[in-house]
């Protein structure tokens, strides 16, 4: 039996480009919206960044980032 999943809104925080590249491949072949950044500094014009955040159903987010000391 084939589960449908819904389809989700998610938020993808890698600062490894080749790591950050092939989650969002895979998340959009599944057909979900992905939006992804390097780290957690967001495009200011859409508002801050918990708001940013808040529209988002997903976050995945690396454990570390690297120039935070970390």
């Amino acid at each position: 039996m084939t589960t449908i999943m819904p389809k989700s809104k998610i938020l993808v925080i890698e600062d490894e480009i080749a790591i950050r590249e092939n989650i969002v491949e895979l998340l959009e072949m599944a057909g979900h919206e992905v939006l992804s950044a390097e780290n957690g500094q967001l495009n200011k014009d859409s508002g801050s960044q918990e708001e940013v955040k808040n529209e988002f159903e997903h976050l995945f987010e690396s454990l570390r980032y690297y120039g935070t000391g970390n």
